[in-house]
């Protein structure tokens, strides 16, 4: 502080500018607390690519997954990989059936489901397209896409197929 100050009586403007150079002392110190810093911060670990596996009935019992819902199939043949509701969406990556909760400021869908819905450690985004098509008494399909992210934004799932929304 001494140091700058005494710069700033009587030196012409052009030498004010020695008065910002750092003692070597001042340098190691800021490089030290640079790599304390750097140290502390958690590394973003690779990214994990998801695997859906299909939401068994036994699944939904055990969840109360029961009531309107959006479920996402990839193919018409196999059992749901996502069963979206209001307030919760569910999941099963890699075999661990999941909960997530509605983002209920998103784009309200058919049924009450969310076009997002927020987990622990992923996002998920459901979209529909087109007008939908009758399927049964109470319900309409839809062509449809679900994308999940990690925590940190990333793609760790997408897929395109049918979106059935009904009661």
């Amino acid at each position: 502080m001494i140091r700058w100050a005494s710069c700033l009586l009587g030196l012409p403007a052009f030498m004010l500018s020695a008065c910002d150079a750092q003692s070597p002392d001042e340098e190691g110190m800021d490089t030290r607390a640079i790599a304390q810093v750097e140290a502390a911060q958690d590394p973003v670990p690779p990214v994990e690519i998801v695997r859906l596996v299909p939401i068994t009935f036994e699944d939904i019992e055990q969840s109360e997954a029961f009531g309107a819902s959006c479920a996402f199939t990839a193919s018409s043949q196999e059992p749901p990989v996502v069963i979206a509701m209001a307030e919760a969406a569910w999941l099963k990556p890699d075999g661990l059936m999941i909960q997530f909760s509605a983002d209920t400021g998103s784009e309200e869908l058919p049924y009450g489901a969310r076009a997002h819905y927020d987990g622990r450690e992923m996002s998920l985004d459901l979209q529909l397209s087109g007008e939908g098509e009758r399927s049964g008494d109470e319900t309409t399909d839809y062509s449809g896409r679900v994308t999940l992210r990690d925590a940190h934004g990333r793609l760790v799932y997408t897929a395109a197929g049918t979106v059935q929304c009904g009661a």
